[in-house]
C-alpha cells in the first residue's frame, strides 16, 4: 500500500494532483479513498485525469456512480489507467469553513 495523497481542506478546491499508477497487465490500479472531518455543508468528490490534469472527470464506483461523499465515508475503486500522466484528486465543493482529511492510498 502507498499512500499518495494526505491532505487537509479548510476551503472549497482540491487536493495536490498525485499520480496514478497505471495498470499492469491488463489489471486496474485500486485504491481506498478516505473523506473525514467537517464537510461544512459541502461534498467531496473523487476525481481523475487522463492526461496530465488538464481534464478532470469523477471517478465512479462499481456500480458506475461518481464518488462524492457528503458525510465521512470510505470506498475501495479500481481505476483502470494506461497512461504514465493519469492523475487523482479530491474536490471540495460548496462548503463554508470545513476541516477534512482527505487519504488516498494506492493498494496494489
Amino acid at each position: 500500500m502507498t499512500r499518495i495523497v494526505n491532505q487537509t481542506l479548510t476551503a472549497d478546491g482540491s487536493t495536490t494532483p498525485a499520480t496514478w499508477a497505471p495498470m499492469t497487465k491488463g489489471a486496474p490500479t485500486r485504491g481506498t479513498f478516505w473523506a473525514i472531518g467537517n464537510f461544512g455543508g459541502g461534498v467531496a468528490e473523487l476525481q481523475g485525469s487522463p492526461d496530465g490534469g488538464v481534464t478532470w472527470v469523477n471517478i465512479p464506483d462499481a456500480s458506475g456512480t461518481p464518488v462524492v461523499f457528503s458525510a465521512n465515508g470510505v470506498i475501495n475503486f479500481e481505476l483502470y489507467a494506461n497512461r504514465e500522466d493519469t492523475q487523482i484528486r479530491v474536490v471540495l465543493l460548496g462548503s463554508t469553513t470545513p476541516n477534512l482529511n482527505i487519504i488516498i492510498d494506492d493498494v496494489n
